[in-house]
């Protein structure tokens, strides 16, 4: 009976705090400015795990490595809890878990990259032209533009840039097939 609500919680509450930590590997990835307040949240939500184990767990090339692994192991536990409150406390196949967590972080790395493409473009339809560097914009620029410069290529048409939309289709589009492969091996989750 209390299954559904408390699935729905461990959910909610996993999917946002995997959310932040992927918000922080990418704008470090992406080098934003660290000083702005969405950098510093995230900073702040996630370095009471992230200290300890940067000190064991190395960057390379800018590749945050500790935050990944952050992630991989709240989508594990998340993943754990979930299909241990699904199946009314079978056992798990602890194979399962690494491949399901490592799909899930990927899908929500598009999820992430798709809301910031979402949110510059309602900045765009709303913001006046001089306020482009306000420290809130400059942040979801530096997390878009990466990834729609490489379709501006052969998108934009006068005035009028596409970009955003097909970047947007191309990622929704993987993010459904991750998302469906997911799901495959969740099903394989119970013994």
């Amino acid at each position: 009976m209390l299954t559904e609500p408390l699935k729905f919680l461990v959910d909610t509450a996993i999917e946002v705090y995997l959310s932040i930590i992927i918000l922080r590997f990418l704008l470090q990835y992406f080098r934003a400015d660290f000083h702005n307040p969405l950098s510093q949240f995230c900073v702040k939500a996630t370095n009471i795990f992230l200290r300890p184990m940067r000190k064991v767990i190395p960057g390379w090339r800018g590749i945050d490595f500790s935050s990944l692994i952050l992630a991989l192991i709240v989508q594990i536990l998340g993943t754990f809890l979930w299909l241990f409150i699904a199946s009314g406390g079978k056992i798990i196949n602890p194979v399962i878990l690494p491949i399901s967590a490592s799909l899930s972080v990927a899908n929500q790395i598009l999820v992430v990259m798709l809301y910031a493409i979402l949110v510059r473009v309602i900045i765009s339809w709303v913001a006046q032209s001089g306020s482009y560097y306000t420290s809130s914009l400059t942040v979801v620029y530096a997390l878009t533009d990466p990834i729609l410069l490489p379709f501006r290529r052969f998108t934009v048409f006068g005035a009028m840039d596409f970009s955003p939309f097909i970047a947007g289709i191309v990622l929704y589009a993987i993010s459904l097939t991750l998302h469906s492969a997911h799901g495959q091996y969740l099903g394989f989750g119970m013994l």
